[in-house]
């Protein structure tokens, strides 16, 4: 595909360009996630306690990934949080939607591929010890299950979020991203609480969320449908938000 909005060749120059960049940040990143993880396992295993290493890996270890790729996300624009960097980075040889695209995919989706692959590689490596020492069975974490897929969904939507405090915000966007968040689902339980009490008196709301609601639930999820609506209410939501975020990001590269 070859336009003025986007250029393949354009996009590969721009990956390689970011990857080059932060590829030493990336590296000392999961090199210390990955010290961790196997000295926990380690110390799990001389413990007695190897059949949990994968339940680890599944919670401190997800965990650990999921809070680095949004700290790395929240820095996507760092650049043009500075006058000397702004400047190189305007003037880059790519359209505008090539230099976010890029932003988005380095740090959403390359960034969540090289997680797993890292995770499963340091559950290989605490597996091993635990064959060594205890010759138990060889396992390693499967990232292909339904689990990790809500996780996923997660993350794009957490992703979304301080993709774009990166782009709205010049310093510290992860803390103040956290804090926004913070503010606006504040506001958002008061005002549903409000607007709830003033449609139904106390003992009606009270009713309703034991009853009505509650029956509507589970018939919604008895139909399987429930879970349909709630992707597509967070996927909606992570689409808007990059949507904004690259009306932004339009206004800063003027």
């Amino acid at each position: 595909m070859t336009t003025e909005f986007f250029n393949f060749n354009r996009f590969i120059s721009l990956v390689n360009r970011q990857i080059t960049l932060n590829l030493k940040t990336w590296m000392i990143a999961i090199g210390s996630i990955g010290g961790a993880l196997i000295f926990v396992s380690t110390m799990m295993i001389l413990g007695g306690a190897h059949e949990n290493i994968i339940n680890m890996y599944k919670t401190f270890g997800v965990f650990s990934f999921f809070i680095t790729g949004l700290v790395f996300s929240s820095m996507s624009f760092s650049e043009m949080g500075t006058y000397s960097k702004s400047l190189q980075f305007i003037t880059l040889p790519a359209s505008r939607f090539e230099k976010y695209f890029t932003s988005w995919f380095i740090s959403f989706v390359l960034f969540f591929i090289l997680s797993l692959i890292s995770l499963v590689l340091f559950s290989a490596i605490s597996s091993i010890i635990s064959v060594l020492i205890y010759h138990a069975p060889f396992e390693v974490l499967n990232p292909f299950t339904r689990e990790l897929g809500e996780i996923m969904l997660g993350y794009f939507v957490a992703h979304s979020a301080f993709f774009v405090g990166s782009v709205w915000f010049k310093k510290a966007a992860f803390f103040k991203t956290l804090l926004t968040g913070f503010i606006l689902q504040t506001v958002a339980n008061f005002w549903g609480l409000i607007w709830g009490f003033a449609i139904l008196k106390p003992h009606q709301f009270e009713n309703f969320q034991e009853s009505e609601f509650s029956n509507f639930v589970i018939q919604l999820d008895g139909n399987g449908a429930i879970e349909k609506y709630v992707i597509a209410f967070f996927v909606l939501i992570a689409v808007i938000l990059l949507i904004a975020g690259w009306e932004r990001f339009k206004e800063r590269e003027v």
